[in-house]
C-alpha cells in the first residue's frame, strides 16, 4: 500500500477503535490500547516495529491491570 492509504487506514482502525472502547491508552506514537466492555476485544496496536516491547507494556502497566485478555498486535516491516 501506498502512504496516504495506509495513514488513512490507520486513522479509520483508531477512531473505530475509539468508537466502540470503555477506556483507550496512547503511549505517545509508538502504541494505542483500546479496552472494550467485553473480553473478546481488547486490542494493543504497536504503531511502528520498535524494540522497546517491554517499556510499552510497563508504561501501560495501569491500563492493563484488569485482569482482560489483550491481543497484542505488531506491524511487519
Amino acid at each position: 500500500m501506498n502512504a496516504p492509504l495506509t495513514n488513512l487506514y490507520g486513522q479509520a482502525k483508531d477512531q473505530f477503535f475509539r468508537g466502540i472502547a470503555l477506556k483507550c491508552l496512547d503511549l505517545s506514537d509508538s502504541a494505542h490500547g483500546y479496552m472494550t466492555g467485553g473480553g473478546a476485544l481488547n486490542v494493543i496496536y504497536i504503531t511502528r516495529n520498535t524494540n522497546a516491547l517491554d517499556n510499552i507494556l510497563t508504561e501501560g502497566r495501569p491500563f492493563f491491570q484488569d485482569n482482560r485478555s489483550f491481543d497484542v498486535i505488531v506491524p511487519q516491516e
